[in-house]
């Protein structure tokens, strides 16, 4: 029956986990279920995560489950990314980047969210605390990403790094993103950011495309002073 192994294993790490200060839990037990929630996740369909979404997680209950749900789904994608480059396991930068998303990914899949609907930061601290951990983690990440290419088969890398590149670029918007919120709400600037347009890491008042065009015209202004002289 597809799926119905996947949900098992996910209710049994819960109650584990939950039980974990009470019952001794086998090492190799654990790592099955967690290995199995990895397979599960990383076979899911991957969405792009819009910018609205974003948006719209502007207090850290609704941050927290939104990366609670989001970065189980892209590291275990990332896992499975890294493992379909040819002669992955003779890389030791590819070995160490699918080791840095592996421990995220745990890390993630044992933690577990306040059973309220909207928690205050005291009780996100330790989900806090996990969401910073992964992000000291993966401070080298960029490093051990550009050594690898150098040393990997050109035949479709470009294609390869791409996908690797716009998945970090989500799942560093989401922990950003949550840092942000919670540090605001912390220090009692949450109202105060939102006065001045400001949404976590998004600035509600940011145009890009006038960006753009205040950009082009500098450009156009500069090439005509140039041909002018």
């Amino acid at each position: 029956m597809p799926g119905l192994v996947p949900t098992v294993c996910q209710r049994q790490l819960r109650r584990q986990c939950r039980a974990f200060a009470q019952v001794t839990v086998s090492r190799v037990r654990l790592e099955q279920f967690i290995a199995a929630e990895l397979t599960y996740f990383s076979q899911r369909q991957q969405t792009p995560l819009r910018l609205e979404r974003i948006v719209q997680a502007s207090t850290p209950g609704k941050v927290a489950q939104l990366v609670y749900k989001e970065l189980p789904e892209r590291f275990a994608a990332r896992i499975k990314h890294v493992e379909n480059m040819k002669g992955w396991e003779q890389l030791p930068e590819l070995k160490q980047l699918r080791q840095i998303f592996s421990d995220s990914f745990r890390d993630l899949r044992l933690s577990e969210m306040p059973r309220v609907e909207e928690p205050s930061v005291s009780e996100l601290a330790a989900f806090t605390d996990v969401i910073q951990g992964i992000r000291r983690r993966h401070l080298p990440v960029v490093v051990l990403l550009a050594e690898a290419l150098r040393n990997m088969d050109p035949e479709n890398l470009q294609s390869w790094a791409d996908t690797f590149l716009l998945n970090r670029i989500t799942t560093e918007m989401l922990t950003s993103h949550y840092v942000a919120i919670v540090e605001a709400a912390s220090g009692g600037d949450a109202f105060r950011n939102r006065t001045n347009g400001r949404i976590g890491i998004v600035d509600t008042t940011c145009n890009p495309g006038e960006i753009c065009e205040r950009v082009a015209e500098t450009v156009r202004e500069s090439l005509s002073d140039t041909d002018g002289r």
